[in-house]
């Protein structure tokens, strides 16, 4: 009987440590992710399948750098780049950092967009807005809506509406690109970016896609006072 109960009590001390051995190699992992990806969105740009991407917000700290990053220079100061994210030496490792204004970088992340504001070309990812310049492209200020822009062409932010019976939703900007989802006339849709003769566009139904500007209209602002 003595013999029978220390086997059991051997083998309930066994399971306990695999149970503790499981919760200390997930468990930080886990939340290592939770810290990362944060709660910091960005829309969804051509090409990827889910809704929405994560961003680490800026004075989050790593230990190690991604892999692949490449030095970039803002004025005295140098940073670490990796897919529109900028890093400064922190405690214990690296920090996240705002994107630094005049910063340049010899190739743009994968999925930026480019947008055309009046005669001004941009590429945008990440929040982050860059210009062509002889040796790559720069990191510029966020273009400032004028106070009294094109009566046509909408910004990121405005609404417009489908001017078509039922306008094909593709995954990028050209008619190469799949066919994601339909939207009818009337339908309204929110600007989120822009490239020629295309709207990055956020759907009824909270979803992203890209539509042809000539099937849509802005919508005008209602008159107040």
């Amino acid at each position: 009987m003595l013999l029978l109960r220390t086997k059991r009590y051997r083998r309930l001390l066994a399971g306990t440590a695999t149970v503790f051995f499981l919760l200390a190699t997930i468990l930080p992992v886990s939340l290592h992710a939770e810290a990362f990806h944060g709660d910091h969105p960005e829309t969804l740009l051509a090409g990827h399948k889910s809704g929405r991407m994560f961003y680490p917000r800026p004075g989050h700290h790593v230990k190690v750098l991604p892999r692949g990053h490449r030095i970039v220079k803002a004025g005295p100061r140098s940073y670490h780049f990796h897919k529109g994210v900028f890093y400064r030496p922190g405690p214990g490792g690296f920090v996240v950092v705002s994107a630094p204004i005049g910063a340049r970088i010899h190739v743009l992340p994968a999925a930026a967009v480019m947008l055309t504001i009046g005669a001004i070309t941009y590429w945008t990812y990440a929040g982050v807005y860059y210009q062509k310049v002889t040796d790559g492209y720069m990191v510029v200020t966020r273009p400032v809506k004028p106070a009294t822009p094109d009566a046509v062409i909408a910004w990121e932010g405005d609404q417009v509406h489908v001017t078509a019976a039922l306008l094909n939703v593709r995954s990028g900007p050209g008619r190469e690109h799949l066919v994601i989802r339909q939207v009818k006339q009337g339908d309204l849709l929110t600007v989120r970016s822009s490239s020629t003769d295309w709207y990055y566009v956020k759907l009824p139904d909270n979803s992203f896609g890209w539509v042809m500007l000539k099937y849509t209209a802005l919508v005008k602002p209602k008159a107040v006072g």
